[in-house]
C-alpha cells in the first residue's frame, strides 16, 4: 500500500460474514441468533393434565392405555421418587424407560427433594425443598414448564440430553448446579443461588433474556457448542464473586449486563460477541480471548479496583468501534489480525495502554465521535505489517503524568490528519506520514468532559 495517497479500509462485516479475507479468520464467524438453534424444539408446549404420572411413553400426555400410572397416594410427598424404583398402592411395577411428570399441587417438602426419571422428566408444578432439590433424567430431558424451584441449600438438575426452561424461577440458598449431555435452555428466566451457579453442557447454553445471579459465588458457564446470554444478566458481585463463561465455539452475550467483583472471563474456540453489552467488574481483570473474531461495538468495559485491568486477545479481528474500554491499571488488546476501533474510548487510569495488531489498527473517528486514547503511564501502538490510522483521535498522558511515554509504530502509512498528540516524556512516531495533525507536543490532557 505505498503507492496510494488514499486510506484503504477494510469492512469488518465482510471480514465477520468470511466474505473478504485479508485477515486470518479461522473457521465460519456468523453471529448465533437468539435461541438458535432451537426450531421450537426446545420450547415447552406440554402443559400438565393437574397431577402426576409415570409417563411410560415419554410423551407427556396421560393415558392409562400407553401404561401410565397415575400418582395420587402421596408417592411424591417424601420427596423421594424414582421411575425405576416401586412405590406406593399405585406403582407396584417399574416401567421400563419411564418418564415422570410432576403435575397438580405445589410440593413442600422439610427435608431433601430427590426426583429420578429413566425418561423424561417434566415438572410443571412448584417444588420447595428445605435442604437440596435434585431433578434427574438418565436417559432423556429434564424439562421445567412454568414451575418456581426453590431450596434452602443446593438445586441440582442433571439430563442425559436437555435442560430445558421458559420463563421459571430457580432460588437456591446454596449452589445451582446444571448438567446436561446436550443442551441447556433457559430463557427469560430467574436464576439466583446463595452461593454459586455452574452450568456444564455437552451442547450449547443458552440463557438469553434471564437474570442470573450468584449472591455470594461464581457463575461458571461451560459448554463444548455455544454459550448465549443475549439481552440477559449475569451477576456475581459477592465477595467471591467471579464470572466466567467458556465455549468451544461461539459466545454471544450482545446487550448483556455482565457484572463481577473478581474476574470477568471469556475464552471460546470461535467468535466472541460483546458488542452493546456491558461488562463491569469492581475489584479485578476482564479477559476476553478467542481463536477468531471479538465483535464489541459499542460495548462498556470496565475493570476497577487495585487489579483493575483488561486484555483483549483474538486470532482474528477485533472489532471495538464506538466501544469505552476503561481500567484502573492497564489495558492490553493484542491480535494476529486487524484492530478496529474507531470512536473507541481507551482509558487506563494508572498504567499502560497497549494496541498490538499484525495487520490494521483503525482508532480514526466513527460516525458517532472521535476517539480517545489516555494512559497515566504509556501508550503503545502498533500494526506490524500494515497501516496505523489515528485520523482525528485525540491521544495524551494523563494531567498528573510526568513519564508517560508515546510509541505509534506503522509497518507501512500512519495516518495522522487531524490528531491530536500530547506526551509527558517522549514521543516516537514510525511509519509513512500521511496527513497533518492537529497538533504534537510535549504536555498532558485531562479526561475529556
Amino acid at each position: 500500500m505505498r503507492h496510494h495517497t488514499g486510506h484503504k479500509r477494510f469492512s469488518l462485516s465482510k471480514l465477520i460474514a468470511g466474505t473478504s479475507r485479508p485477515a486470518q479468520l479461522k473457521g465460519p464467524s456468523r453471529r448465533p441468533t437468539r435461541f438458535e438453534p432451537l426450531e421450537g424444539r426446545m420450547m415447552l408446549t406440554v402443559g400438565g393434565p393437574g397431577f402426576p404420572f409415570v409417563d411410560a411413553n415419554n410423551d407427556g400426555l396421560f393415558n392409562a392405555g400407553d401404561g401410565d400410572v397415575l400418582l395420587n397416594n402421596g408417592e411424591l410427598s417424601d420427596g423421594k421418587f424414582d421411575t425405576a424404583v416401586a412405590e406406593g398402592p399405585n406403582y407396584t411395577t417399574p416401567v421400563a424407560g419411564a418418564g415422570l411428570v410432576i403435575d397438580g399441587a405445589a410440593i413442600t417438602v422439610t427435608g431433601n427433594i430427590n426426583y429420578k426419571a429413566s425418561g423424561t422428566l417434566i415438572v410443571n408444578t412448584n417444588l420447595t425443598a428445605g435442604d437440596d432439590l435434585k431433578l434427574t433424567s438418565r436417559t432423556a430431558s429434564v424439562k421445567l414448564d412454568d414451575p418456581t424451584l426453590t431450596a434452602t441449600d443446593d438445586i441440582i438438575i442433571v439430563a442425559r440430553v436437555d435442560i430445558t426452561g421458559l420463563s421459571d424461577t430457580l432460588s437456591a440458598g446454596g449452589d445451582i448446579y446444571a448438567l446436561a449431555g446436550g443442551n441447556i435452555f433457559l430463557v427469560t428466566c430467574t436464576i439466583t443461588g446463595g452461593r454459586g451457579i455452574e452450568m456444564y453442557a455437552g451442547g450449547f447454553i443458552e440463557l438469553g433474556d434471564s437474570t442470573t445471579t450468584a449472591t455470594n459465588g461464581e457463575i461458571d458457564l461451560k459448554a463444548i457448542g455455544d454459550v448465549n446470554s443475549v439481552g440477559g444478566t449475569l451477576s456475581a458481585i459477592g465477595s467471591h464473586g467471579e464470572v466466567e463463561l467458556w465455549s468451544g465455539n461461539f459466545i454471544n452475550v450482545s446487550t448483556a449486563q455482565i457484572h463481577a467483583k473478581k474476574e470477568i472471563e471469556l475464552f471460546a474456540a470461535n467468535t466472541i460477541f460483546i458488542d452493546g453489552a456491558t461488562l463491569q467488574t469492581t475489584g479485578s481483570e476482564i479477559d476476553i480471548a478467542t481463536r477468531a473474531n471479538i465483535v464489541g461495538a459499542g460495548s462498556t468495559i470496565d475493570a476497577q479496583g487495585s487489579r483493575g485491568e483488561v486484555y483483549i486477545a483474538a486470532r482474528g479481528a477485533i472489532d471495538l468501534t464506538d466501544a469505552t474500554v476503561t481500567a484502573a491499571k492497564q489495558i492490553d488488546i493484542h491480535t494476529r489480525d486487524a484492530v478496529f476501533a474507531q470512536g473507541a474510548f481507551l482509558l487506563a487510569a494508572n498504567w499502560d495502554v497497549n494496541i498490538e495488531a499484525r495487520l490494521n489498527v483503525d482508532l480514526s473517528a466513527s460516525a458517532n465521535r472521535a476517539a480517545v486514547i489516555r494512559a497515566f503511564k504509556d501508550i503503545y501502538i502498533e500494526s506490524k505489517t500494515a497501516d496505523v490510522d489515528i485520523r482525528g483521535a485525540s491521544i495524551a498522558s494523563l494531567t498528573g503524568s510526568t513519564k508517560g511515554e508515546i510509541k505509534i509504530k506503522a509497518a507501512d502509512e500512519l495516518f495522522v490528519e487531524g490528531a491530536e498528540i500530547l506526551y509527558a516524556k517522549k514521543l516516537k512516531l514510525q511509519g509513512t506520514q500521511v496527513g497533518t495533525p492537529l497538533n504534537v507536543a510535549q504536555g498532558t490532557l485531562p479526561l475529556p468532559v
